[in-house]
């Protein structure tokens, strides 16, 4: 089974939707999202060469150019956001309910 989740996050400019699939446990960013423009350099934060990687060639103007396959939810947040994310509370089903909530029912 499938679940439509979205990440929006107006204050930096997230805009985000992709489906996660309870079987693979796999999170696939859909084509045409808006990701954000900048990537944290934190010290504390070890995602940035990961998020680098993933977006290379694949994003123009902050909008990802097709769809992109995660093995997890956290792992597409981080490049969806540029920072470190808690994809089963950042990613949430269009009536708000977050993707821990949704997996819960």
């Amino acid at each position: 089974m499938n679940i439509n989740i979205v990440l929006r996050i107006p204050k930096i400019g997230v805009d985000a939707k992709a489906v996660f699939d309870t079987e693979t446990r796999q999170t696939t960013v859909l084509k045409k999202s808006v990701l954000s423009e900048s990537i944290s350099d934190a010290p504390t934060f070890r995602g940035r060469k990961t998020i680098i990687k993933a977006r290379e060639g694949c994003v123009r103007d902050n909008i990802l150019q097709k769809d992109l396959m995660f093995k997890s939810p956290s792992t597409a947040g981080n490049v969806v956001t540029g920072r470190s994310t808690d994809g089963m509370r950042a990613w949430r089903t269009e009536d708000g309910r977050t993707l821990k909530e949704a997996l819960a029912d």
